[in-house]
Order: structure tokens, then C-alpha cells, then sequence
């Protein structure tokens, strides 16, 4: 019954059992009551729906759309939804004020096995609640301290947990490292680090002299290498053909340039290699002429020139006056190195002769070949034949006649020259040597 002096409200109602009101019957906002089923119902712009039922403090029994699992999550302001069943284990977390909870694992938990536990106190009075059941280690999160690594730690940390498998510090290093080879430094690849020789590409710059390079970037072809100082490199640019490599002495930079005959060259070049195997003027007279035997001279026979008794027919007509200039070397070989000293015919004889005396040649004396007058012994008797002997040799105009101890050497009834038998050789006229006769 109403309070007195107030009028009742009466809801729309109905008083049968299971009967839901129509809402054709109902206004949006408008109440309506089932008296026998204790049930409240309402209608929004959607229909009717059960708004409450007498002895449940929740609402609705069933919500439609969620699928078995859901969970009814309010996602929004006046906006519920479902949250889809989660995971096998995992549990409903709250992601702050403002935001839809999820599903999550419980940290430190997986696949049903207990691998973390909360414990309280320092390690050496470490205790921990609950019942620890099923496999596999237990890891203490957090600091721990007053934990002695020489007294209370065993065994060795394994890479896996962050250790080195190893007790020494040499077999750490080579544990981390990898397999160890002679020459190879750790290196990083770009992905991992790990040994591998030096590459060239891992250079960059030019190596110092200090660390065994040559602090040189480039070169140019035919460049040679040199120290230029205790401490410096530098390179020494080709030149022209035919230049050789000359040192510059200790201290000294070297250099090209021509071999010098009189300060390069040391030694004697044997005759086998173009020189005469002697450091004298005599000796490479005599080695060049071969046996030397008194009375013979140096005489072509039509292959070769050698020691030889003056032949009758090799006497030149006399007083003929000739011209004429030999070709001589470009470059001049001493006679201490196998040469003559001198760049020309006549002055290479010379050279070689010795001092030159008018009416004098080189006659062999049975040790050198020297300048020396034509001993009357050496001249063979001329004109001989097999039965006798002929005191003179005559032509159609000259004639040479024995007379007394001398040869008159005649043109005509003349007499031009003379020989005696000191060797003394007396002309009337000039006598031209290196000439054409």
C-alpha cells in the first residue's frame, strides 16, 4: 500500500507465467513487470529485454554474440564487447586505467613447469613460499647479495647463462672465440665476430714504414724501391734504356746513368770476353801477338795475324807516300782494363808500341814485343833458289844490294836507303807510316 498522502505509481504488468511483454504494448524507457516470474523488463530502440530478476544481482542472464569462453569486457564508455577465450594457461591482465584488459602468460611460466619462484631475504637466508612442484631449475629474479662466488658457487657458468664454459682466462678467450688458427685475429663480419686472417679491404689509408709497409699509396711502372732515410721510403723513377743502376756510395742515394770504364769497371777482361787479359801495355801486347820469339813480327798470313819471320815478298817498294785514317771505338778502354786508351788507330799502336822511334818496329825479342831497329839477322837471304845464292834482288826499276855490312836499297842507279847492321834504317825521304802503300 502507498504512503499516505502520496499517489501510487503502478508499473505496466502482468501476472502469467513465462508471458514477456510485447513491445508493441511498450514505449522506449517504459517499464513493465512480471509479477509471477519476479522479472523486470525494459524497451530500448532495439525491443524488449530483461532488465532484472528478483533474488540474482546480476544482469541478464545471456548476452548475445559472445562465443563460449568470452568474457564480457567493457571496451568503452556505455559500449560492452567480448574478449575471445585466451591461451590454455594464460591469464587476464590489466593493461592500465583506460584500457581493455588481455590475455597473458604468467611471467617466469611456461608449459606447465615452475621455472621461477619469489623468495625473500639475502642468500644466505633465503626463503621461499609455496610448493615448488614439476622439473627443471629455479632462477631467483632480482639483485642478489652477499652470495660468495669462491665459497658458496660451484661448477662452471655455461654460455647458455651468460658465462664462458671455462675457469681460465686464456680458455675463456679461446672458448668465446672459436676454433683458433696461427695468424687469424678476431673479426667482425658484418653479423658476428669471429677469427679470420686480415684482409687487405679491412686497411684503410697507407701502412707506415714503422709497422712494415711503405707509407706509399701509388707507383709508377718501372719504379724501384730505395731507403731514402732511416726511417722514410721513396722510389726511384725509371729512365732511359741502356742505364744501369749505379749506387751513390754508403749513405747515398743511388741513381742511374753509363758505366764508367775507369771507376765502375774492376778487374781484367779476359780475351775470351773482348779485352786482353792483361793490366800492362806490354802484357796485352804479348798475349794479343801469342808466342813470342826474337826476330819474328806480327804478320798477316790471310786468317790471322801472328808472330812471323818477315817473308821477301812482304817488304814494301819504299818512299811511297800514302793517306788515309782508320775508324776508332766510341768508347775508350784502358789498357789496365784489356783496352788500348785510345779512340783511333794510329793513336791505339802507339799506345800499345810504346815510345816510337823513326825507323824502328815491333820485333819480338824472345820475351816482349817492343819498338825496336830490324836486326840484320832477322832479314832472310832474298832471291835464294835451291842451288845457290843471290847478292841482290832486282826489279825493273829497284834493286836491293848487299854492300859490305850494309843494304843499299837502290831506284835505278840511286841509292834511296840504306840498312845496316845495327838495325839502322836510313831513308833519303820522308817515311810515312798508317798509310796505303
Amino acid at each position: 500500500m502507498s504512503q499516505a498522502g502520496f499517489t501510487p505509481i503502478q508499473l505496466y504488468y502482468s501476472t502469467t507465467a513465462g508471458l514477456q511483454p510485447s513491445a508493441s504494448n511498450m514505449i522506449v524507457g517504459e517499464l513493465a513487470l512480471n509479477v509471477t516470474d519476479k522479472k523486470l523488463y525494459a524497451r530500448d530502440n532495439s525491443g524488449v529485454f530483461l532488465l532484472a530478476q528478483a533474488g540474482s544481482v546480476s544482469l541478464a542472464s545471456n548476452l548475445a554474440g559472445g562465443s563460449t569462453g568470452s568474457l564480457p569486457v567493457q571496451v568503452a564508455a556505455n559500449t560492452t564487447s567480448f574478449l575471445s577465450p585466451g591461451t590454455a594457461g594464460f591469464v587476464l591482465q590489466t593493461n592500465g586505467p583506460g584500457v581493455a584488459p588481455s590475455w597473458a602468460p604468467v611471467v617466469g611460466f611456461s608449459g606447465g613447469t615452475v621455472t621461477s619462484v619469489t623468495g625473500t631475504g639475502s642468500t644466505n637466508g633465503l626463503t621461499l613460499s609455496g610448493t615448488v612442484t614439476g622439473s627443471g631449475n629455479i632462477t631467483l629474479g632480482g639483485a642478489i647479495t652477499g652470495l660468495s662466488l669462491t665459497t658458496q658457487v660451484s661448477g662452471t657458468l655455461p654460455f647458455a647463462n651468460g658465462g664462458t664454459n671455462a675457469t681460465t682466462q686464456q680458455a675463456a678467450i679461446n672458448a668465446l672465440t672459436g676454433t683458433q688458427t696461427s695468424g687469424h685475429y678476431l673479426r667482425s663480419n658484418g653479423t658476428n665476430a669471429s677469427m679470420s686472417a686480415l684482409l687487405g679491404t679491412d686497411i684503410s689509408g697507407t701502412v707506415p714504414v714503422e709497422h712494415g709497409g711503405t707509407n706509399l699509396a701509388s707507383y709508377t711502372i718501372g719504379d724501384i724501391l730505395y731507403a731514402s732515410g732511416s726511417t722514410t721510403l721513396s722510389t726511384l723513377a725509371d729512365i732511359a734504356t741502356g742505364n744501369v743502376l749505379l749506387s751513390g756510395g754508403v749513405g747515398a742515394a743511388p741513381s742511374y746513368g753509363k758505366v764508367t770504364l775507369s771507376t765502375h769497371v774492376n778487374g781484367v777482361l779476359p780475351i775470351a770476353n773482348g779485352g786482353t787479359g792483361n793490366t800492362g801495355q806490354q802484357g796485352a801486347i804479348n798475349a794479343l801477338a801469342g808466342a813470342v820469339t826474337s826476330g819474328q813480327y806480327l804478320r798477316g798470313n790471310g786468317t790471322n795475324v801472328v808472330m812471323s819471320a818477315i817473308q821477301a815478298g812482304d817488304v814494301p817498294t819504299l818512299n811511297q807516300n800514302t793517306t788515309g785514317t782508320a775508324a776508332g771505338l766510341s768508347t775508350t778502354l784502358a789498357v789496365s782494363s784489356g783496352g788500348t786508351g785510345a779512340t783511333t788507330q794510329q793513336a791505339a799502336i802507339n799506345a800499345l808500341a810504346g815510345a816510337t822511334t823513326s825507323g824502328q818496329y815491333l820485333r819480338g825479342n824472345g820475351s816482349n814485343v817492343t819498338m825496336s831497329a830490324i836486326q840484320a839477322g832477322d832479314v832472310p837471304t832474298l832471291n835464294q833458289n835451291t842451288t845457290g845464292s843471290a847478292g841482290s834482288v832486282v826489279t825493273t826499276n829497284f834493286s836491293i844490294v848487299q854492300s859490305g855490312s850494309k843494304l843499299l836499297f837502290k831506284y835505278g842507279a840511286t841509292t834511296i836507303g840504306s840498312l845496316d847492321s845495327s838495325g839502322n834504317f836510313i831513308v833519303i825521304g820522308n817515311v810515312t807510316g798508317n798509310g796505303t802503300p
